[in-house]
């Protein structure tokens, strides 16, 4: 779909199924795109000059986007952000210097979001409200633990 020399990564649908998120590096930074679900319509929504932006999740409700911001070399301090599925009102969730905040995944209600990060020294699962407030560690576990997934209840 993708199909240039440049680094295509972190594809995510759009939960209608018509867009695709991703991450790419095709001018020059790693920035977030959508296109439509046949590669169409290739769009950098991020459009950052600064930093590199990884790891996008749509919302439930497909108007908005969660991803995660690097902003030195290595992604030692990163944060994770939302902004309107089109690219515009960009918020920074997290905005935790000198932390990794990363790997964003929203509630299937769309009102949380799930992130791990290393505020406490090793790689812990957080949880949110979709504004960013009343962040809270969920593993609370010596060892490292990332890439935190929501799991549908089912009906």
């Amino acid at each position: 779909l993708t199909d240039n020399g440049a680094r295509d990564t972190n594809a995510d649908w759009s939960p209608d199924g018509s867009r695709i998120a991703f991450a790419s590096s095709r001018d020059g930074n790693m920035d977030i795109y959508t296109m439509d679900a046949d590669g169409s319509n290739q769009v950098n929504i991020t459009n950052s000059s600064e930093g590199s932006n990884f790891n996008p999740d749509w919302s439930p409700d497909g108007t908005r986007i969660a991803w995660e911001k690097c902003l030195l070399s290595g992604c030692a301090d990163s944060d994770v952000y939302v902004m309107d599925a089109d690219g515009g009102n960009a918020i920074n969730l997290t905005d935790s210097p000198d932390w990794f905040d990363a790997w964003p995944d929203w509630s299937p209600d769309g009102r949380r979001i799930v992130f791990s990060s290393t505020r406490d020294g090793d790689f812990e699962i957080y949880a949110m409200n979709a504004d960013g407030s009343e962040q809270v560690n969920l593993s609370l576990h010596e060892a490292n633990n990332g890439w935190p997934s929501w799991r549908p209840i089912p009906e």
